[in-house]
């Protein structure tokens, strides 16, 4: 199964399992990355969002049923631009860790530039900070 490009979102629902088995507690292990460990529990209807691109597998177990692990392939495409996400980390009352994280592995980054922004002042510039790694420990002087 293809679920689209990074980052994609899954949606999972176990709700037909549950009524064509006729099964009224809703016990559930999910595991959507493949790394042994449950991600959700006992709930029918959950999302996941799979931010590297690769072949999942999916294991899901129903234990009030049987021992049995039940797993299928899922795979995720690399986008067609590199997508990042930007952490933000709070310091302290106006200092904070900015990061930004490519989701596609493959891709390398060797230097990063932050623009500190005022929204309230027609997005003027307030700062500019070049970073080798990405990371960014900014200290805002007003609210």
């Amino acid at each position: 199964m293809i679920l689209g490009k990074t980052p994609a979102k899954g949606m999972f629902d176990a709700s037909a399992v549950f009524r064509d088995l006729g099964i009224n507690e809703y016990k559930i292990i999910r595991d959507f990355n493949g790394d042994g460990e449950a991600d959700k529990q006992n709930t029918i209807s959950t999302t996941f969002v799979y931010n590297e691109a690769k072949l999942y597998n999916v294991y899901i177990r129903f234990p009030d049923i049987n021992n049995y692990i039940y797993t299928f392939p899922l795979r995720v495409e690399p986008s067609d631009v590199p997508v990042c996400e930007i952490a933000v980390k709070q310091a302290d009352t106006k200092s904070y860790t900015i990061s930004a994280n490519f989701l596609d592995k493959t891709i390398h980054i060797s230097d990063y530039q932050f623009d500190i922004i005022d929204r309230n002042n027609k997005d003027k510039i307030i700062d500019t900070i070049k970073s080798k790694n990405g990371t960014v420990h900014y200290l805002f002087q007003n609210a």
